[in-house]
């Protein structure tokens, strides 16, 4: 069943946890756009081999390498490798990937972290880490998925939180929206760090936001 749904919030940590999330986060997001580039590079050369090898529509040659490479793949790993070797229509030929598609990130420096449509954003000024789904069919849900979200979320719930650290996810969606009781349509937290996210959610259980 479909459900557009949104997810969003800004968490600040202490200044060493920040800087232990903030590395490990963007290095296993460098990583995988390493593996990304190598299987593009993958592809291009099997691309090269089956049109020279096979004779055959170079446009059908691409239908069928794709659906053969990415059959037991995630949509999320299949546009990720193909958006670096597109087809031409015009001339029949793919794009062929090179070293800078990488897009290495500092893992020391600020900067936004794309987990398909979502992202995470760190901010070294203030310590502090934000997270953005934005509104789409089981957005939250596909985002959470994400190899680069998995880490992210995995290292915020073993932070070591101080007092006036943390911070609260809010979020809504479609269903909640409809509600038609005190209470319904509005805004809900849909996690909490750290004192911060604690006196947050508390404040809220107060109100009408009971989740």
């Amino acid at each position: 069943m479909s459900c557009n749904e949104w997810e969003r919030g800004t968490i600040r940590l202490p200044l060493v946890e920040y800087r232990k999330v903030r590395g490990a986060t963007i290095s296993v997001r460098n990583i995988r756009q390493e593996n990304i580039l190598r299987a593009a590079k993958t592809f291009y050369a099997a691309f090269q081999a089956d049109v020279r090898a096979k004779k055959v529509d170079r446009q059908k040659a691409y239908t069928d390498l794709v659906d053969a490479t990415f059959r037991d793949s995630d949509d999320g790993w299949r546009f990720d490798v193909l958006r670096l070797v597109p087809f031409n229509h015009t001339k029949g030929t793919i794009r062929l990937p090179v070293k800078s598609d990488e897009k290495r990130m500092y893992v020391r420096k600020s900067g936004t972290v794309h987990c398909g449509e979502a992202s995470i954003s760190f901010d070294n000024d203030t310590n502090a880490v934000s997270w953005d789904v934005p509104e789409n069919n089981r957005a939250r849900q596909a985002a959470r998925k994400h190899p680069v979200a998995l880490k992210f979320f995995n290292l915020l719930s073993n932070v070591s939180w101080t007092e006036g650290t943390g911070g609260v996810l809010v979020g809504n969606d479609e269903y909640n929206k409809d509600g038609d009781i005190v209470g319904d349509g509005g805004n809900y937290i849909t996690a909490a760090y750290g004192p911060v996210g604690a006196r947050e959610r508390k404040l809220k259980r107060g109100g009408f936001d009971g989740r």
